[in-house]
């Protein structure tokens, strides 16, 4: 219950890995359901085995929510673009 972010998720992403991960704090800031990956409810054991087992199976889902992953990771969590958002805040006043 300490974790906002998640380093080791965005680090998944940037490597081009899916990811499964339960619907906890900032978590669904970074995954989008179905699109860059898959949120699961905490504790629910069914359906978080079941969206391993269904990339497991699936070679293109893997590849698909892999690369929309990496791709979001690079244009939303980059240290660049987060600067960038913070200098144009700063600068607004």
């Amino acid at each position: 219950d300490t974790e906002s972010q998640g380093i080791s998720l965005l680090e998944a992403m940037t490597s081009g890995l899916p990811v499964v991960v339960t619907d906890h704090n900032g978590f669904k800031e970074t995954v989008i359901e179905a699109e860059t990956g898959f949120l699961v409810k905490e504790r629910d054991i069914k359906n978080m085995s079941d969206r391993i087992i269904s990339l497991l199976k699936n070679n293109s889902l893997r590849n698909k929510l892999g690369q929309a992953g990496k791709n979001r990771v690079n244009e939303f969590f980059e240290a660049k673009y987060i600067a960038n958002k913070i200098l144009s805040l700063i600068n607004r006043n």
